[in-house]
């Protein structure tokens, strides 16, 4: 009897761990370096030439929820204003911060974010630029380089830390650089998906 009520007690507990917010699990991932098991159903990221040191096979990623996490200084991308026109902030990232976003399209090298709760808000990845988002014309706001460049973006594995990385295809990169977005560099992005 004293052990079913153990088993009991457990179960209990087991359940309420389980019912964490998805930002705390989200922030429980990333704290923990946990690996992102990747789906594994329709979309993929097109490889592309030489993926370079410290990265592997692109990988296939379904349309779904994500949050889009800083690997390096665990921050998230938010949008706290909600502005039509302006540019995704990085905030320290704490846990309270995150913002969810979809995958709505992922083909080809090509993915399309909508952000969760803001049906018409969209986001894209730039060579050169912020990451930005406009609620005009979304369908034009997808991951994509700066113009004049080759869509070179990828959904990558890196050997440091197990990653899932947005990559922009330089042969050149050993997935230790602390980039940043400005500078037409890319740092590591992790998406975890939302629970």
């Amino acid at each position: 009897m004293n052990r079913i009520i153990k088993l009991i007690m457990l179960a209990g507990i087991a359940a309420n761990v389980t019912s964490c917010s998805s930002v705390q699990q989200a922030a429980r991932t990333v704290n923990n370096s946990g690996i992102l098991n990747m789906p594994t159903s329709s979309g993929t990221a097109k490889k592309m030439g030489s993926l370079g040191t410290g990265v592997s096979n692109a990988q296939k990623i379904t349309m779904g929820t994500y949050y889009i996490i800083n690997v390096g200084n665990q921050k998230a991308l938010t949008n706290p204003k909600k502005e039509k026109f302006t540019k995704l902030r990085l905030e320290d990232f704490d846990g309270s911060d995150l913002q969810k976003w979809e995958v709505i399209q992922s083909k080809n090298g090509t993915i399309q974010f909508k952000q969760f709760d803001t049906p018409n808000w969209f986001v894209y990845f730039s060579n050169s630029k912020w990451l930005s988002v406009n609620s005009d014309g979304a369908e034009n706001f997808t991951l994509k380089p700066a113009d004049g460049t080759a869509n070179r973006f990828h959904f990558v594995t890196s050997t440091y830390g197990g990653k899932v990385l947005i990559w922009d295809g330089d042969p050149n990169y050993n997935g230790t650089q602390t980039a940043v977005l400005q500078n037409n560099k890319f740092d590591q992005w992790e998406l975890v998906p939302a629970r």
